[in-house]
């Protein structure tokens, strides 16, 4: 009879984990996230100074006009994708952790398209500009992320909410789930390119917004710490690759971790933020509020006076 009730317990919670097996795979997921980011990121970047063509496209201006390399982004990248198969192979809620890595792996690659391929990157910025030129009959790369990671998003939320299902919740709870995930996967992911306007800001971000999560989100943050010097000192930045894929894995980790009620909220709030973001300059709220413009500041080598814009 014990037998028999400790059995349906088990299925009655499909993502539990032994403690043993899943501390070892969150420390190897860890590692394996770690060393990719560090060695993509100087591939990359060996790779772009033997050509001044190479050069262009992975260079970009910062605030200050410096040149800053797009490297850590795909960097960031191959962290979170190797990070997230360790685990998918040796931890035990494959489904939870195959949408992390559709999330991830799909927020990523079209980030990374919108940084290379967008031919003139300031003609259209934010969702207001993207949809603008749609009207007008012109399709940006952002307007493609855009759409390309809502649905992941979506496909992230429904795998996670299956396993939901099996474990007997109704299909009422279900339906608001994959809503709700779906706008906190996708809306993460952009509320995170939306700060990756100074060094250190989107990483930073990231690690606090992982914290709730822990240590699901381990691998994340090994990943931020292997890219958080070059990001720091300004030689390197995030880019849409790695911000946007930095905010699908927070997303898609509180989609599967967090219980309902916060999930909610937090999709509202993530939601409300994005919508802000067309009016309101975070950067300026940013630096008018003291704790955050120290945070922002926290760590940041060689940083100099801001100066207006609208990001």
């Amino acid at each position: 009879m014990k037998s028999q009730h400790r059995n349906r317990r088990i299925k009655a919670e499909p993502g539990s984990r032994r403690p043993g097996r899943g501390a070892a795979a969150g420390i190897l997921a860890s590692t394996a996230a770690a060393v990719a980011t560090s060695a993509v990121r100087r591939g990359i970047d060996a790779i772009w100074q033997q050509s001044s063509r190479q050069q262009r496209r992975w260079l970009r201006s910062n605030f200050k006009g410096d040149q800053v390399s797009l490297a850590e982004g795909p960097g960031i990248v191959a962290g979170l994708v190797t990070g997230g198969l360790v685990k998918l192979v040796c931890g035990e809620q494959p489904r939870n952790d195959t949408a992390h890595l559709i999330a991830v792996t799909s927020a990523g690659t079209l980030g990374l398209v919108d940084d290379l391929a967008e031919p003139d990157p300031a003609r259209a910025r934010g969702l207001r500009g993207h949809l603008s030129s749609l009207r007008q009959g012109r399709v940006t790369t952002g307007a493609v992320k855009l759409l390309g990671i809502g649905a992941s998003s979506l496909a992230a939320a429904i795998i996670i909410a299956t396993e939901r299902r099996e474990a007997g919740c109704t299909r009422t709870a279900v339906m608001v789930d994959v809503i709700s995930d779906t706008a906190l996967i996708a809306g993460m992911a952009n509320l995170v390119n939306l700060l990756d306007l100074r060094p250190g800001r989107a990483l930073k971000a990231a690690t606090v917004l992982s914290m709730a999560v822990l240590p699901h989100s381990s691998h994340v943050v090994a990943s931020m710490t292997a890219a958080a010097p070059g990001d720091l000192t300004g030689t390197h930045m995030a880019g849409d690759a790695g911000a946007n894929a930095l905010g699908a894995a927070v997303g898609s980790l509180w989609a599967a971790h967090l219980p309902r009620s916060l999930r909610i909220a937090a999709a509202a709030g993530v939601v409300g933020l994005n919508l802000a973001s067309e009016r309101v300059s975070f950067s300026r709220v940013i630096r008018e509020v003291e704790i955050l413009n120290t945070i922002d500041q926290w760590g940041v080598v060689q940083s100099a006076p801001e100066t207006t814009e609208a990001g």
